[in-house]
Protein backbone atom coordinates (compact mmCIF):
# COMPACT_ATOMS: atom_id res chain seq x y z
CA UNK A 1 0.00 0.00 0.00
CA UNK A 2 2.68 2.77 0.80
CA UNK A 3 4.31 2.54 -2.38
CA UNK A 4 1.16 3.53 -4.16
CA UNK A 5 1.20 6.58 -1.62
CA UNK A 6 3.55 9.19 -3.57
CA UNK A 7 3.00 10.96 -7.14
CA UNK A 8 5.84 11.21 -9.33
CA UNK A 9 6.24 15.01 -10.68
CA UNK A 10 8.67 15.64 -13.18
CA UNK A 11 9.05 17.44 -16.88
CA UNK A 12 6.01 15.11 -18.50
CA UNK A 13 3.39 15.58 -15.90
CA UNK A 14 0.65 17.65 -17.06
CA UNK A 15 0.88 21.49 -15.97
CA UNK A 16 4.54 20.62 -15.12
CA UNK A 17 7.10 23.47 -15.92
CA UNK A 18 10.18 21.53 -14.99
CA UNK A 19 12.90 21.30 -17.42
CA UNK A 20 15.11 17.82 -17.26
CA UNK A 21 16.72 17.73 -20.06
CA UNK A 22 20.42 17.36 -21.46
CA UNK A 23 20.68 18.73 -25.28
CA UNK A 24 24.21 19.26 -26.36
CA UNK A 25 25.26 22.69 -24.62
CA UNK A 26 22.27 22.84 -22.63
CA UNK A 27 22.27 20.78 -19.75
CA UNK A 28 18.73 21.34 -17.03
CA UNK A 29 17.87 19.34 -13.76
CA UNK A 30 16.47 19.90 -10.60
CA UNK A 31 18.85 20.92 -7.88
CA UNK A 32 16.81 21.62 -4.88
CA UNK A 33 13.92 21.30 -2.99
CA UNK A 34 11.67 23.00 0.34
CA UNK A 35 8.51 23.34 1.35
CA UNK A 36 7.67 26.85 3.11
CA UNK A 37 5.15 27.36 6.20
CA UNK A 38 2.02 27.16 3.62
CA UNK A 39 2.54 24.05 2.44
CA UNK A 40 3.50 24.73 -1.20
CA UNK A 41 6.44 22.72 -2.71
CA UNK A 42 9.95 25.24 -4.17
CA UNK A 43 11.90 23.72 -6.86
CA UNK A 44 15.26 24.84 -7.85
CA UNK A 45 16.13 24.04 -11.46
CA UNK A 46 19.33 24.01 -12.48
CA UNK A 47 20.31 26.16 -16.47
CA UNK A 48 16.19 26.31 -16.86
CA UNK A 49 15.06 29.88 -17.92
CA UNK A 50 12.73 30.09 -15.37
CA UNK A 51 15.16 28.53 -12.42
CA UNK A 52 12.67 28.64 -9.74
CA UNK A 53 9.26 26.42 -9.25
CA UNK A 54 6.37 26.82 -6.79
CA UNK A 55 3.78 24.12 -6.60
CA UNK A 56 1.14 25.02 -3.94
CA UNK A 57 -1.04 22.13 -1.86
CA UNK A 58 -3.67 22.83 -4.33
CA UNK A 59 -1.59 22.14 -7.62
CA UNK A 60 -0.84 25.22 -8.78
CA UNK A 61 2.17 26.11 -10.58
CA UNK A 62 3.87 29.24 -11.04
CA UNK A 63 7.46 29.83 -12.30
CA UNK A 64 9.99 32.79 -11.55
CA UNK A 65 13.26 34.07 -13.62
CA UNK A 66 16.06 36.46 -12.31
CA UNK A 67 17.62 39.45 -13.38
CA UNK A 68 20.64 38.90 -12.23
CA UNK A 69 21.84 36.01 -14.73
CA UNK A 70 23.86 33.95 -12.28
CA UNK A 71 20.03 33.21 -10.98
CA UNK A 72 19.43 31.03 -13.57
CA UNK A 73 21.89 28.19 -12.29
CA UNK A 74 20.60 27.82 -8.36
CA UNK A 75 22.17 24.72 -6.87
CA UNK A 76 19.72 24.34 -4.02
CA UNK A 77 17.41 26.47 -1.91
CA UNK A 78 16.46 27.18 1.85
CA UNK A 79 13.40 29.62 3.01
CA UNK A 80 13.64 32.26 5.84
CA UNK A 81 11.29 32.29 8.01
CA UNK A 82 9.53 35.35 6.73
CA UNK A 83 9.42 33.73 3.23
CA UNK A 84 12.51 35.12 1.67
CA UNK A 85 14.38 32.31 -0.83
CA UNK A 86 17.54 32.05 -0.23
CA UNK A 87 19.36 30.16 -3.40
CA UNK A 88 22.95 28.70 -3.70
CA UNK A 89 24.26 29.53 -7.01
CA UNK A 90 26.63 27.32 -8.85
CA UNK A 91 30.60 28.19 -8.08
CA UNK A 92 31.13 27.41 -12.21
CA UNK A 93 28.23 30.59 -13.02
CA UNK A 94 29.75 33.16 -10.48
CA UNK A 95 28.57 31.24 -7.39
CA UNK A 96 27.40 33.53 -4.28
CA UNK A 97 23.50 33.64 -2.86
CA UNK A 98 20.47 35.03 -4.57
CA UNK A 99 17.70 36.10 -2.20
CA UNK A 100 14.22 36.61 -3.67
CA UNK A 101 10.77 37.48 -2.62
CA UNK A 102 7.84 36.38 -4.86
CA UNK A 103 5.20 38.96 -3.23
CA UNK A 104 7.27 41.80 -3.70
CA UNK A 105 8.99 40.78 -6.63
CA UNK A 106 12.56 41.81 -4.37
CA UNK A 107 16.02 40.20 -5.51
CA UNK A 108 19.23 40.30 -4.65
CA UNK A 109 22.67 39.02 -5.32
CA UNK A 110 25.35 38.20 -2.48
CA UNK A 111 28.92 38.12 -3.05
CA UNK A 112 32.14 38.14 -1.33
CA UNK A 113 32.09 41.43 -2.48
CA UNK A 114 32.43 43.80 0.76
CA UNK A 115 29.32 44.90 1.68
CA UNK A 116 27.34 43.31 -1.43
CA UNK A 117 27.36 39.90 0.68
CA UNK A 118 31.06 39.65 2.40
CA UNK A 119 30.96 35.78 2.21
CA UNK A 120 34.44 34.46 2.46
CA UNK A 121 34.00 32.86 -0.74
CA UNK A 122 31.46 33.08 -3.84
CA UNK A 123 31.32 29.17 -3.58
CA UNK A 124 28.72 28.64 -1.44
CA UNK A 125 28.34 25.02 -0.54
CA UNK A 126 25.03 24.86 2.12
CA UNK A 127 22.58 27.23 3.79
CA UNK A 128 20.37 26.81 6.71
CA UNK A 129 18.14 28.93 8.75
CA UNK A 130 18.89 28.24 12.56
CA UNK A 131 16.04 28.59 15.38
CA UNK A 132 16.80 32.45 15.62
CA UNK A 133 15.85 32.97 12.39
CA UNK A 134 19.83 33.52 11.02
CA UNK A 135 21.09 32.54 7.83
CA UNK A 136 24.24 30.55 8.21
CA UNK A 137 26.40 29.97 5.24
CA UNK A 138 29.10 27.23 4.70
CA UNK A 139 31.36 27.97 1.50
CA UNK A 140 34.89 26.27 0.08
CA UNK A 141 36.69 28.85 2.66
CA UNK A 142 34.50 28.84 5.64
CA UNK A 143 31.38 29.40 7.33
CA UNK A 144 29.39 32.70 8.12
CA UNK A 145 25.84 33.92 9.31
CA UNK A 146 23.76 36.98 8.10
CA UNK A 147 22.13 37.98 12.17
CA UNK A 148 19.37 40.66 10.18
CA UNK A 149 18.25 38.56 7.34
CA UNK A 150 15.09 39.80 7.04
CA UNK A 151 16.38 42.89 5.59
CA UNK A 152 18.82 41.93 2.75
CA UNK A 153 16.64 42.76 0.56
CA UNK A 154 16.29 46.53 1.75
CA UNK A 155 19.39 47.29 3.19
CA UNK A 156 22.04 48.75 0.58
CA UNK A 157 25.00 47.21 2.31
CA UNK A 158 25.34 43.88 3.56
CA UNK A 159 28.12 41.69 4.97
CA UNK A 160 27.85 38.52 6.65
CA UNK A 161 29.45 37.90 10.04
CA UNK A 162 32.39 35.12 10.48
CA UNK A 163 32.63 34.13 14.33
CA UNK A 164 35.92 33.96 16.02
CA UNK A 165 37.08 30.88 17.66
CA UNK A 166 40.27 30.16 19.18
CA UNK A 167 41.89 33.80 18.39
CA UNK A 168 40.92 33.32 14.54
CA UNK A 169 38.01 33.00 12.04
CA UNK A 170 35.83 29.94 12.55
CA UNK A 171 37.02 27.18 10.23
CA UNK A 172 39.08 29.41 8.31
CA UNK A 173 40.07 28.50 4.95
CA UNK A 174 37.96 24.61 5.53
CA UNK A 175 36.14 23.60 2.98
CA UNK A 176 32.64 23.04 4.56
CA UNK A 177 30.52 20.18 3.37
CA UNK A 178 27.35 20.54 5.24
CA UNK A 179 25.47 22.47 7.85
CA UNK A 180 22.90 21.61 10.25
CA UNK A 181 21.13 23.22 13.29
CA UNK A 182 20.06 20.78 15.92
CA UNK A 183 17.25 21.32 18.62
CA UNK A 184 19.74 23.75 20.45
CA UNK A 185 20.31 26.18 17.62
CA UNK A 186 24.04 24.45 17.96
CA UNK A 187 25.62 24.41 14.70
CA UNK A 188 26.66 20.76 13.06
CA UNK A 189 29.69 21.89 10.69
CA UNK A 190 30.87 19.02 8.04
CA UNK A 191 34.18 19.20 6.27
CA UNK A 192 36.97 17.05 4.06
CA UNK A 193 38.66 17.32 7.99
CA UNK A 194 35.83 15.80 10.38
CA UNK A 195 32.69 17.07 11.78
CA UNK A 196 32.13 20.10 14.12
CA UNK A 197 29.90 21.28 16.85
CA UNK A 198 29.41 24.60 17.91
CA UNK A 199 27.26 26.71 20.07
CA UNK A 200 24.40 28.68 18.50
CA UNK A 201 27.12 31.89 18.57
CA UNK A 202 29.40 29.44 16.58
CA UNK A 203 32.29 30.68 19.01
CA UNK A 204 32.79 27.61 21.74
CA UNK A 205 33.66 24.29 20.32
CA UNK A 206 31.13 20.81 21.61
CA UNK A 207 32.65 18.12 19.87
CA UNK A 208 35.56 17.71 17.06
CA UNK A 209 34.80 14.08 15.94
CA UNK A 210 37.51 12.39 13.29
CA UNK A 211 38.22 8.70 12.13
CA UNK A 212 40.74 8.86 14.94
CA UNK A 213 39.08 9.46 18.02
CA UNK A 214 35.65 8.51 16.82
CA UNK A 215 33.31 5.59 15.28
CA UNK A 216 33.85 8.00 12.28
CA UNK A 217 34.10 6.25 9.21
CA UNK A 218 35.81 9.13 7.43
CA UNK A 219 36.64 12.78 7.49
CA UNK A 220 35.29 13.61 4.43
CA UNK A 221 31.98 14.54 5.36
CA UNK A 222 29.09 14.88 2.49
CA UNK A 223 26.18 15.53 4.42
CA UNK A 224 24.29 15.84 8.12
CA UNK A 225 20.74 15.41 8.87
CA UNK A 226 19.21 16.01 12.59
CA UNK A 227 16.33 14.47 13.69
CA UNK A 228 15.23 17.14 16.11
CA UNK A 229 12.40 15.44 17.92
CA UNK A 230 15.30 12.60 19.07
CA UNK A 231 18.45 14.73 18.84
CA UNK A 232 20.03 11.53 16.82
CA UNK A 233 22.37 13.29 14.11
CA UNK A 234 23.19 11.31 10.44
CA UNK A 235 26.58 11.64 9.15
CA UNK A 236 27.18 11.00 5.95
CA UNK A 237 30.71 10.21 4.44
CA UNK A 238 32.42 8.90 1.18
CA UNK A 239 32.46 5.55 3.33
CA UNK A 240 28.87 5.01 4.38
CA UNK A 241 26.98 6.12 7.06
CA UNK A 242 26.77 6.56 11.06
CA UNK A 243 24.62 8.08 13.24
CA UNK A 244 25.14 9.96 16.77
CA UNK A 245 22.50 10.62 19.72
CA UNK A 246 22.86 14.08 20.35
CA UNK A 247 22.04 15.70 24.00
CA UNK A 248 20.08 18.78 22.08
CA UNK A 249 17.02 18.34 21.00
CA UNK A 250 13.82 20.83 19.18
CA UNK A 251 11.13 21.81 22.34
CA UNK A 252 7.81 22.99 22.73
CA UNK A 253 6.91 26.08 24.84
CA UNK A 254 6.02 23.46 27.53
CA UNK A 255 7.10 20.06 29.07
CA UNK A 256 6.02 17.41 27.40
CA UNK A 257 6.23 13.49 27.99
CA UNK A 258 9.21 13.71 29.84
CA UNK A 259 11.46 11.12 30.03
CA UNK A 260 14.60 10.46 31.87
CA UNK A 261 17.06 7.72 30.77
CA UNK A 262 18.47 5.65 32.11
CA UNK A 263 16.18 5.31 34.81
CA UNK A 264 17.14 3.27 37.24
CA UNK A 265 20.50 4.46 37.17
CA UNK A 266 23.57 1.55 38.04
CA UNK A 267 25.48 2.78 40.96
CA UNK A 268 28.64 1.73 38.44
CA UNK A 269 27.62 3.88 35.26
CA UNK A 270 29.69 6.01 33.31
CA UNK A 271 27.19 7.85 31.10
CA UNK A 272 25.06 10.67 31.14
CA UNK A 273 21.31 10.54 32.03
CA UNK A 274 19.48 12.24 29.83
CA UNK A 275 16.20 14.45 30.59
CA UNK A 276 13.99 15.33 27.32
CA UNK A 277 11.00 15.95 26.65
CA UNK A 278 11.68 19.58 28.89
CA UNK A 279 10.70 22.92 27.79
CA UNK A 280 12.80 25.11 25.92
CA UNK A 281 15.77 26.13 28.02
CA UNK A 282 14.88 25.63 31.12
CA UNK A 283 16.63 25.25 34.37
CA UNK A 284 17.00 21.78 35.62
CA UNK A 285 18.10 21.13 39.50
CA UNK A 286 18.62 17.70 40.83
CA UNK A 287 18.81 17.62 45.05
CA UNK A 288 18.31 14.16 46.88
CA UNK A 289 15.23 13.37 48.97
CA UNK A 290 16.35 15.79 51.74
CA UNK A 291 16.30 18.49 49.43
CA UNK A 292 19.82 19.46 49.01
CA UNK A 293 21.22 20.44 45.67
CA UNK A 294 23.11 18.21 43.62
CA UNK A 295 23.30 19.85 40.26
CA UNK A 296 21.92 22.97 38.39
CA UNK A 297 21.64 22.03 34.53
CA UNK A 298 20.70 24.24 31.50
CA UNK A 299 19.04 22.23 29.16
CA UNK A 300 19.92 22.45 25.09
CA UNK A 301 16.70 22.89 23.43
CA UNK A 302 14.49 20.30 25.28
CA UNK A 303 16.82 17.84 26.91
CA UNK A 304 19.48 18.25 29.92
CA UNK A 305 22.59 15.88 30.41
CA UNK A 306 23.47 14.72 33.74
CA UNK A 307 27.03 12.93 34.55
CA UNK A 308 25.29 11.48 37.87
CA UNK A 309 27.92 13.24 39.82
CA UNK A 310 27.94 16.46 42.38
CA UNK A 311 29.49 20.35 41.75
CA UNK A 312 32.69 18.52 42.73
CA UNK A 313 32.51 15.77 40.15
CA UNK A 314 31.81 12.97 42.92
CA UNK A 315 29.57 10.24 41.22
CA UNK A 316 26.11 10.31 43.27
CA UNK A 317 25.33 7.80 45.83
CA UNK A 318 23.02 4.95 45.82
CA UNK A 319 19.32 6.70 46.15
CA UNK A 320 16.46 8.66 45.26
CA UNK A 321 17.04 11.70 43.44
CA UNK A 322 14.52 14.54 42.17
CA UNK A 323 14.52 16.54 39.15
CA UNK A 324 12.61 19.88 39.46
CA UNK A 325 12.51 22.19 36.19
CA UNK A 326 11.35 25.58 35.90
CA UNK A 327 11.14 27.92 32.73
CA UNK A 328 12.64 31.70 33.17
CA UNK A 329 9.51 33.24 33.66
CA UNK A 330 8.74 30.29 36.15
CA UNK A 331 5.33 29.41 34.25
CA UNK A 332 6.31 26.18 33.24
CA UNK A 333 7.58 23.83 36.10
CA UNK A 334 8.24 19.61 36.33
CA UNK A 335 9.15 17.50 38.81
CA UNK A 336 10.06 13.93 38.57
CA UNK A 337 12.17 11.07 39.85
CA UNK A 338 15.40 9.01 39.34
CA UNK A 339 16.56 6.00 40.98
CA UNK A 340 20.63 5.20 41.71
CA UNK A 341 20.73 1.76 42.40
CA UNK A 342 23.67 -0.22 44.22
Amino acid sequence: DHLSSYQLIDENTNGSPLENTNPPGRFTQISGLAVDQNGSLWITNHSAVNSLHQLTIGGTWESYSFNNFPGQFPLGIEIAQNGDKWLRIDPTRGGGIIVFNEITNQERYLTSIPGQGGLPSNNVTSLVADLTDQIWIGTELGVAFFINPFTILDNQTVDAIVPIFDSRLLLEGELITALEVDGGNRKWIGTTNGIWLFEDAGEELVYNFRDDNSPLLSNNIIDIEVVSETGEVFIATDKGIVSFRADATEADPKHQNVKVFPNPVPLDFNGLVGISGLANDVIVKITDVSGKLIKEILSEGGTAVWDAADYNGRKAKAGIYLIFSTTPDGQETFIGKMAVLN
